[in-house]
């Protein structure tokens, strides 16, 4: 599994213990420092050697994950982003899904959000965290590998719109996926959030991504 990250020392090692507590071990857990210039790197070297650190020059998070990806080993690939947490069964539950349906490419699953600007328990997450939402994002899925490289990596150029773009590929690719009715991800809304501190630059990639999708769509009209 791979979690690029950009100065976040405030979440990351809760992100890392999420992967940790899972019910099913993760079998590789590489974390790719992009350039942060805060204790990132001193936090992470606290996981060592359970996960393989990788330090990068920043570049942005397509770069970071891409360079995780070239590092990985496994067949099967899962991310997480170094604010966000998974449930502590998520690896299992999508794994016998994925094992059970070989004709399955990827499984995601429901996402829940939670007020998070400084690190709480997972249980007061729980009890203040959002109605769950179906969650086609990099952090409830799960691939296989083979399927990951016929959809090719994510755009590099992007910065903050990598994972919409790369699913609009997915979807031309005709990726076989299903959603489970479970949560398998907590999202952390903080003051940090792309969403809030990028988000006209969000937009504008976003609708980029969407018009280079529908011309490709229409070319193969």
């Amino acid at each position: 599994m791979l979690i690029p990250v950009f100065n976040c020392e405030k979440f990351v090692g809760q992100a890392i213990e999420s992967v940790f507590d899972q019910t099913r071990k993760v079998d590789e857990i590489i974390v790719v420092n992009d350039g942060s210039t805060d204790s990132t790197r001193s936090v992470l070297e606290r996981f060592a050697p359970d996960v393989r650190i990788i330090d990068l020059p920043h570049a942005g998070p397509a770069r970071a994950t891409n360079a995780g990806l070239a590092a990985a080993t496994g067949d099967i690939l899962c991310f997480l982003d170094a604010d966000d947490l998974w449930t502590k069964d998520k690896t299992e539950r999508q794994l016998k899904l994925l094992l059970s349906e070989l004709s399955l490419d990827a499984v995601f699953g429901f996402v829940r959000q939670f007020q998070g600007n400084d690190l709480i328990p997972m249980n007061a997450i729980l009890q203040q965290a959002s109605a769950p939402q179906p969650g086609i994002s990099k952090i409830t899925m799960m691939i296989r590998r083979p399927a990951f490289d016929r959809i090719g990596q994510f755009a590099s150029a992007l910065q903050t719109a990598d994972f919409s773009e790369w699913y609009m590929r997915a979807t031309e690719a005709g990726i076989r996926s299903r959603t489970l009715d479970a949560v398998v991800a907590f999202r952390r809304l903080h003051n940090s959030n792309t969403g809030r501190t990028r988000r006209n630059e969000q937009v504008k990639e976003n609708l980029q991504s969407l018009r280079e999708h529908l011309l490709r769509r229409r070319a193969q009209l």
